[in-house]
């Protein structure tokens, strides 16, 4: 498993984290959420072994392979899929191999190889790659552009390809709905409820979040914690933080003088005023939400009435059904989009609205 034991981390003087410690056991699925510029990529790149922490230990098998999602825009210019089969190393590393057994002509060796390739799902590795690319939006005939001919939005659903390929012990994943559209979003998430291995994911998508992921960790204030309550609880949590802490704020300002008391005060409801059309518009948000899945719940509770598919007379009726469900889904998915955007921008003018 994967293992953060007492783990702190600053960049330059300031302290990102402290004490950190939670564990990712095998095939388990966890996201992590925050604010921006709190720490969640430093967490990757810990992993990764880009960065080295000041104190305690992140720890996972010698023998995982750990599979992400390279930020920086692909060069090599190879076939589009040639670049997402690159994702799977030891495929590559048996293709390499066979080719220099064939050239030997050592046939015990060829049958060993076949036999590691048959085991690999290497014979079915082209038609997986495909199935990938075209599940993230890629058309025909994409399969065999060169990878430079693609725009960098493009590019990135490449990288992102080419780590879902690579059959991986451990998969790090930084907000990989960024450079796709609500049909795209779900066609990833299907692939990575389908995804066997450990799991770690970076993202503010909360519909991404419900349905991937088996926990949830907050990276907020220099501590790293388990989130136990719901995702969709999140926002409610995050208002209740600006609350406390404008308490807190309160609190310390007993001790000035009166004239920064007054001060303080007009800071304090700035902050409120300048939050509050945010907060306001996430509730709006949630509570449609709510009602919209009400509806569809309703809907599809309908449409699983057996006698709706096998009476002629009720074609109509399945059809309007079927028509609204689809409407209630995008609905919905748009939504889920809505409040993504909103909640970061909650985030971000909770930072910037700080007093002082």
């Amino acid at each position: 498993m994967l293992q953060f034991n007492d783990l702190s981390l600053r960049r330059g003087q300031r302290l990102l984290f402290e004490n950190a410690g939670f564990q990712v056991f095998p095939g388990q699925k966890v996201g992590i959420t925050g604010a921006n510029g709190t720490g969640k990529s430093s967490l990757f790149a810990l992993i990764l072994g880009q960065l080295h922490a000041d104190s305690g230990d992140c720890l996972y098998p010698k023998d995982w392979v750990v599979a992400h999602v390279a930020q920086e825009m692909p060069t090599k210019n190879c076939a589009a899929i040639d670049y997402v089969l690159d994702g799977d190393a030891e495929l590559r590393r048996i293709e390499a191999a066979l080719a220099l057994a064939e050239a030997d002509n050592d046939g015990l060796l060829l049958a060993t190889l076949y036999g590691k390739l048959d085991n690999i799902g290497g014979y079915s590795a082209r038609s997986r790659a495909g199935q990938l690319m075209n599940g993230l939006g890629f058309g025909a005939g994409d399969e065999d552009r060169l990878v430079e001919e693609f725009s960098g939005g493009w590019r990135m659903r490449l990288n992102l390809a080419r780590a879902l390929m690579c059959r991986s012990d451990l998969l790090l994943l930084d907000e990989p709905t960024n450079h796709l559209d609500l049909e795209m979003r779900q066609a990833l998430i299907r692939a990575l409820v389908e995804f066997g291995g450990a799991m770690v994911l970076i993202s503010h998508d909360r519909h991404l979040l419900r349905t991937v992921c088996d926990e949830l960790i907050v990276v907020h204030d220099g501590l790293v914690e388990r989130f136990d309550d719901s995702i969709d609880d999140y926002p409610a949590w995050l208002a209740e933080r600006q609350s406390t802490d404008l308490d807190g704020d309160r609190d310390k300002s007993r001790e000035t003088s009166p004239a920064n008391r007054k001060r303080q005060r007009q800071e304090e409801a700035q902050r409120r005023l300048a939050l509050k059309p945010l907060t306001d518009q996430i509730r709006r948000i949630e509570n449609t939400l709510s009602s919209d899945r009400s509806r569809l719940q309703r809907v599809e509770e309908s449409l699983a009435d057996a006698g709706l598919y096998s009476d002629p007379d009720r074609r109509t009726e399945m059809e309007d059904l079927s028509r609204a469900r689809a409407e209630l889904q995008s609905a919905i998915d748009a939504l889920e989009a809505q409040w993504l955007e909103a909640s970061e921008a909650l985030e971000r003018a909770a930072g910037t609205a700080a007093p002082g």
